[in-house]
């Protein structure tokens, strides 16, 4: 807590202390303390520390690099002082790829990291067409690659016809 002003002269409060926390912004914390006999009140500013366990790179991790298990550690940080979203476990990061440059020790943030392609160019995929209870499934071949949701062209290999698919899981495609 920062210091109080010694020139206010606040007289001692003969009851305990009334504290409430209004205000609290990341690191930075501002409460309200209060006495009932005298009658004073004042705010106080202070910082906070916040540990918790997250995930951070064990060493540096290259653009375009997908991310493996041994390029992550779990590590204590104060989070209060961070912006924004980070991991709390190494398998939610596992898999994807860096979309910038990441030092040694930085804290992996969804910022830094996209989604690896589920289904690339010329890769056989599943192709699946549901009809109410119906699932019908042949084999294709994907024309594009593609992530996780994202619609790509997909030759059936069956018919020769070229599809739109949106890609549902890795080497597998659904017809809308």
């Amino acid at each position: 807590m920062n210091p109080v002003n010694r020139q206010l002269q606040l007289s001692p409060c003969r009851h305990p202390l009334a504290i409430n926390i209004p205000f609290h912004s990341g690191a930075r914390m501002t409460a309200k303390v209060s006495c009932s006999t005298p009658r004073w009140s004042l705010f106080v500013t202070g910082k906070v520390n916040v540990f918790k366990t997250i995930v951070t790179a064990s060493s540096p991790i290259l653009k375009g690099s997908r991310i493996r298990p041994g390029l992550l550690q779990l590590r204590e940080h104060d989070i209060a002082s961070l912006r924004g979203d980070y991991f709390h476990r190494q398998q939610d990061v596992t898999g994807r790829i860096a979309r910038i440059d990441i030092s040694a020790d930085s804290v992996i943030t969804p910022r830094m990291l996209t989604l690896a392609n589920a289904v690339s160019r010329g890769d056989a995929v599943i192709i699946e067409a549901r009809r109410g209870t119906i699932l019908i499934r042949t084999e294709g071949t994907a024309e594009e690659d593609g992530r996780i949701g994202e619609m790509i062209d997909v030759t059936n290999r069956r018919s020769g016809t070229v599809i739109r698919a949106r890609v549902t899981a890795s080497g597998r495609v659904q017809v809308p």
